[in-house]
């Protein structure tokens, strides 16, 4: 994950599909869509100020990162 002004840069090295879900502080979800190999830029220009959560599902795998913006 790579934070700038205004995008989120993902980069997923997996070989197989994952389902990204980006929420904010309250656990309501922002962006979901699946992503594969290679690098997926999300733009946040029109986010409020805060803390965001981007979650990456893989089969039984799950990963968080903390985003503020």
């Amino acid at each position: 994950f790579s934070p700038n002004s205004d995008q989120i840069i993902v980069n997923y090295n997996e070989a197989f599909d994952a389902k990204m879900i980006i929420t904010d502080l309250h656990g309501r979800i922002i962006l979901q869509e699946s992503i594969s190999l290679g690098q997926t830029a999300v733009e946040t220009a029109e986010w409020e100020t805060g803390v965001y959560f981007v979650t990456l599902i893989s089969g039984e795998n799950r990963g968080v990162k903390k985003i503020v913006r």
